[in-house]
């Protein structure tokens, strides 16, 4: 909520936030910190000023589309899920299992053609994509394509 800087937030119904103080002694070392929240101030400004929400939907659903269609050769590939611009590709053997092995190779593939990303998930067999909300389409590309050769390029 503030770009990095501690910070965090709760919404809720008045009737919860009684109940849970009557319950609860709660303490946060940045709680109501000035310095934390003028810096979720700015964060937030600038994600409404530069439109950031409507650009992550746009984006999201660009990439999704790529990524769905991309997925469609790849026969490994079992599922490409997400909301937004986070997302998870799913690598599976051909029984439709679990492959980490095979999914745990991209990030050194992908670091080779200078995109970072990692794998996670219960069997690490997803690959977790979470570009920023500023990510442009010539980004978005530059990331398909890394991805793309990096899938050709997966030794199963």
């Amino acid at each position: 909520m503030a770009n990095g800087h501690p910070v965090g937030a709760v919404v809720t119904s008045g009737d919860t936030m009684t109940a849970f103080r009557s319950t609860y002694s709660y303490f946060n070392t940045f709680g109501g910190n000035p310095v934390s929240c003028a810096a979720a101030k700015a964060t937030l400004e600038v994600i409404q000023e530069e439109q950031l929400q409507a650009n992550a939907a746009r984006m999201g659903a660009y990439l999704r589309d790529k990524l769905k269609t991309l997925a469609q050769s790849f026969d490994f590939i079992g599922d490409v899920r997400g909301m937004g611009l986070i997302f998870g590709l799913e690598f599976v053997d051909d029984q439709g299992a679990p492959n980490p092995a095979l999914c745990q190779q991209v990030p050194d593939l992908m670091r080779a053609r200078g995109v970072l990303i990692n794998f996670f998930g219960i069997h690490k067999n997803t690959l977790k994509c979470r570009p920023p909300l500023c990510l442009n389409q010539d980004q978005a590309d530059v990331f398909l394509e890394a991805l793309e050769g990096s899938l050709r390029a997966l030794k199963p």
